[in-house]
């Protein structure tokens, strides 16, 4: 039994040695990594309005609503329930990033009874990222409310990962650094390699026996830090056309 144990190991090992990754095909290539940071939102700012990235948010179900007077439908109302941007910034942005930083995202609830209640924050089209994406960094400002935030992103594949971010219970700005698991595929072994992942929403919960009459949320500055490495070969240029 231990000869065979042995032998298994040494086969699975063999095995990853020769997986072909993103980060190059070479020996020389699977060791070399290029992180960057990235900006994929700032939330109301030059940024996403030069990709036209503008941000909603959905609030679930006990949320007032009112009748509109035009459609006769039940909609939210924003008395309660609302978002906008408004003129800001954390003052622990680079003074060089927060000379350009003018707006956050603002959103405001409250709820008809105590519970799991949430809200989603969500762009008009998914955010790509890009190369092979290591962490999520943002700023959040709380207002010390006891909820808790999670990230969905989405895979060359069409499949859907939630990725806890952790409690926004506390005061002012808070730059959160959320790790992206390695069991998300970012890749596959075939040209081009990479398969950047998409945010599609960051999602907020209540604790259910937090306050439900009131609270306030603020977002900016939306990064990655990602690994951009592609390793150079005879005809890569092909490689980066979709047809």
């Amino acid at each position: 039994m231990r000869y065979y144990h042995i032998g298994f190991v040494i086969i699975m090992v063999l095995f990853i040695s020769n997986t072909v990754f993103p980060f190059g095909f070479t020996e020389v290539g699977r060791r070399t990594v290029n992180l960057q940071t990235v900006l994929i939102s700032d939330f109301g700012d030059e940024y996403d309005k030069s990709q036209d990235i503008e941000w909603f948010a959905n609030f679930s179900y006990f949320a007032p609503r009112i009748k509109d007077p035009q459609t006769g439908e039940e909609v939210i109302d924003k008395a309660y329930c609302d978002f906008k941007y408004f003129p800001g910034h954390p003052s622990g942005l680079l003074e060089s990033i927060m000379s350009k930083q003018t707006n956050v995202f603002g959103i405001k609830a409250a709820y008809l009874r105590k519970g799991f209640n949430w809200i989603d924050i969500y762009p008009n089209k998914p955010i790509k990222f890009v190369g092979v994406a290591k962490t999520i960094d943002f700023w959040v400002w709380g207002g010390n409310y006891n909820w808790v935030m999670d990230i969905y992103v989405k895979d060359y594949k069409g499949y859907t990962y939630r990725i806890e971010a952790g409690s926004i219970k506390h005061i002012g700005w808070k730059n959160f650094l959320v790790t992206i698991p390695n069991y998300i595929p970012q890749y596959e072994p075939y040209v081009p390699f990479t398969r950047p992942l998409s945010l599609t929403k960051i999602r907020l919960t209540a604790a259910p026996t937090e306050r439900a009459d009131k609270f306030y949320v603020y977002f900016d500055y939306l990064q990655l830090q990602t690994d951009v490495y592609m390793e150079r070969f005879d005809g890569d240029d092909l490689g980066k056309i979709a047809w």
